[in-house]
């Protein structure tokens, strides 16, 4: 409220998913959700269930989006482990889990099948590999839409069923597949866990449904539209009743996939593909003629009212009514016991020795699973149909290395651009999960400026994955990150538009001798950053662009390598169990903002050839991945980089993964100008972009500590994942 004109939220966690304003004309709607216990017994089904089913979000909100964007984010345990680690749901070696591989390519190939055959691009997408999710995975999915601002003079963010309207539901018929679906995802994976409760997805039935529930908006034919996903009707018609004050729904007319369905599983089954509408009653022989023109089955199946009740009935029986005010408000808050108290960030000392050869660690670096190339993934999900695309899932040279960020154009007749990207550290929350999540949240703010974003214009998401909100440590751990959202969204001026949590990420059962085990998700928050360009004409990438280009790094180095990928790195290479450490990285707000001002400032006078952001890995991983996605090589003095308690340790200035930071590539000629605008923020110019293949980095004492070739580096990068 504080921005006056300048507030861009048009409605948030109000509806389905969050509304943004694009221009005048034009509103962006996003929401980012989780399938994990359906992916972790049917990882196929409930991937493909989850992408379908994040699509409808958008779909049902306000008078309804049309879909321009999809992304995902899948958490892994590791892929190549050993078959005889896994444990069992049941005793006597039964129902063992899936392997990880399996759940990979399952989860893969299901958000494949959702996203590609709806006809939406999936333009954005991470991985994340941690031992603690081989009990139950953390599968993402989220989805852009885009929609009119005013619809027949009205916002069309607002709805309203009004009393009198008819109950319609339309596309997919109900079985008994997902029923209890709510259930089961709010609980442990257990030998109970029944696999029946993951819905069946049919992408080509909601494809056919989108196309008509576009068209009949704009003819304005019904008055509000939810859609049917946990608790089935049960949810979505009774949250709309809340809109005219009751229902009457009679369930005898629902179609259904086949006979022997009760009334009560009728009511509560999660099948996919179905949205609901409230009707006048003068518009459905209308919307019945648009369900034929394009193939999808409407049926009314009772009306709003103004009674303050929900009554259902089935063949002429009424079999449930109840108060609205009891069904919403009746069951008492939980009240729940948080405790605990903030991690370690102490000075922490060195663990292990400085490596002598760090050409061989940085290679190692590329290699690992946290930050290696996804480029097989990325490479099955269809990101140009719609033909909106700016900045690719892939980029360089070569388009085989990871982008910051996810830019599209969805407007003809405008160059505004809309920016898509995430930020997730899990491993942080090893030490403190408040530093972890602003952290995350810093993060996913440079992701959007490292593509030339405004730090005016950028929304976000959370999604919290946490284990069981019984334990006090885990619920005080979850209140630390819950602040550092608050904190660091007020500190940034970034609002959050939506989000969603998901607890109970835990597995309880058994290893091979019948022992009782429980594992759990590391404590897990996902940012999702919406940002805006006005003109996509001056996007950035990372990927160096011309030999003699001045090399800058922004921001400044810390010794803060606690939890990071080389301390695990060097804690498998020396003991066979990774390094924590007590030094987690934190965000200094204040210094952040002045220099993300500066950066685009410098992106929009079109000074910066290209920008990386420094997170997993560091320093060392931004420039490498620079140089080879760029095809050219570097030369970089690491006694330059603006430093803080490192000492005389080049390892720590190359794999720190202090936030706030970027290497920034800029033409010789408007190295004076860009250094100017940095005048006030901490950076320094490191190197040059060379004409030749050849990465040079000098330590801090003058040595070269790294002398390779950038193909040997991409190659690092590469093998890991070609199993494609």
């Amino acid at each position: 409220k504080n921005l006056g004109k300048e507030d861009w939220c048009v409605s948030v966690f109000g509806d389905n998913s969050g509304v943004v304003k694009l221009t005048e004309d034009w509103n962006l709607t996003f929401k980012v959700e989780t399938h994990n216990s359906p992916s972790a017994l049917d990882p196929y089904g409930g991937a493909i269930t989850g992408i379908v089913g994040v699509n409808r979000d958008p779909l049902g909100t306000g008078k309804g989006s049309r879909l321009i964007l999809n992304m995902y984010g899948y958490c892994f345990a590791d892929p190549f482990m050993g078959a005889e680690g896994l444990p069992y749901r049941a005793k006597n070696r039964e129902k063992q889990l899936l392997h990880p591989r399996r759940v990979f390519e399952g989860v893969r190939k299901g958000v494949e099948d959702g996203g590609n055959k709806s006809g939406v691009p999936t333009a954005w997408g991470f991985l994340r590999f941690h031992e603690d999710y081989l009990g139950k995975p953390l599968v993402y999915v989220g989805t852009l839409g885009i929609m009119p601002a005013r619809i027949g003079g009205k916002p069309s963010h607002e709805k309203k069923a009004e009393p009198g309207d008819l109950i319609v539901v339309m596309g997919g018929r109900v079985g008994k597949d997902g029923i209890h679906g709510a259930t089961f995802s709010s609980e442990s994976l257990h030998a109970g866990s029944p696999a029946t409760a993951v819905q069946i997805g049919d992408p080509l039935t909601q494809k056919k449904m989108h196309d008509m529930l576009l068209e009949a908006r704009d003819r304005e034919l019904y008055n509000s539209i939810t859609d049917n996903g946990a608790g089935g009707l049960s949810c979505s018609v009774g949250e709309m009743a809340r809109e005219s004050g009751g229902c009457l729904v009679d369930l005898t007319g629902v179609p259904l996939k086949y006979e022997g369905l009760d009334p009560w599983e009728i009511w509560i089954s999660e099948a996919q593909e179905r949205m609901t509408l409230a009707l006048p009653p003068d518009k459905l022989n209308e919307l019945m003629e648009l369900a034929e023109k394009w193939g999808v089955e409407v049926t009314a199946i009772g009306k709003f009212t103004e009674d303050g009740k929900c009554r259902v009935k089935y063949r002429d029986k009424i079999i449930m009514s109840v108060d609205l005010d009891f069904l919403h408000q009746g069951l008492p808050q939980r009240r729940m016991r948080a405790e605990g108290r903030p991690g370690g960030s102490g000075s922490g000392g060195d663990v292990f020795e400085e490596p002598g050869d760090l050409t061989l660690t940085l290679k190692d670096m590329l290699s690992r699973l946290n930050i290696c190339s996804r480029e097989y993934v990325a490479r099955q999900y269809d990101h140009e149909v719609q033909g909106m695309s700016v900045v690719k899932p892939l980029i360089g040279v070569d388009d085989d290395v990871h982008s910051d960020a996810a830019v599209i154009k969805p407007l003809r007749d405008s160059w505004e651009g809309v920016i898509v990207t995430t930020a997730l550290r899990p491993d942080y929350s090893d030490i403190d999960t408040y530093y972890m999540a602003a952290y995350v949240i810093d993060e996913a703010i440079r992701n959007v400026l490292a593509v030339g974003g405004s730090p005016e214009r950028i929304a976000l998401l959370d999604n919290f994955c946490w284990s069981s909100s019984n334990e006090p440590g885990r619920l005080g751990q979850l209140k630390r990150a819950a602040q550092a959202c608050y904190d660091y969204a007020v500190a940034f001026g970034t609002p959050f538009i939506s989000g969603k949590d998901s607890m109970f990420n835990d597995f309880h059962g058994f290893d091979e001798n019948n022992n009782p085990l429980e594992i759990s998700v590391p404590p897990t928050l996902l940012i999702s950053a919406l940002g805006v360009i006005k003109d996509v004409r001056k996007c950035v990438t990372p990927d160096v662009k011309m030999a003699g280009d001045l090399v800058y790094v922004l921001g400044e180095t810390g010794n803060e390598l606690g939890a990071s990928e080389y301390y695990a790195l060097m804690g498998e290479k020396l003991r066979g169990k990774k390094y924590v450490g007590n030094r987690v990285p934190e965000v200094d707000a204040e210094k952040a903002k002045r220099l993300y001002k500066a950066l685009a400032k410098a992106m929009d006078a079109e000074i910066v050839a290209s920008c990386k952001n420094c997170s997993d890995g560091g320093l060392g991983i931004a420039l490498g991945e620079a140089a080879f996605a760029g095809g050219k090589g570097m030369e970089i003095d690491l006694a330059k980089v603006p430093t803080e308690g490192i000492g005389d340790r080049s390892d720590t200035v190359l794999f720190s993964e202090s936030p706030s930071r970027f290497v920034v590539t800029v033409p010789g000629e408007r190295g004076e100008e860009f250094e100017k605008l940095m005048s006030g923020n901490v950076w320094a110019r490191i190197g040059r972009v060379r004409d030749d293949k050849q990465f040079l980095l000098r330590g801090l004492d003058g040595r070269l500590v790294v002398e390779t070739g950038i193909e040997e580096l991409r190659e690092a990068y590469k093998k890991t994942l070609e199993w494609g």
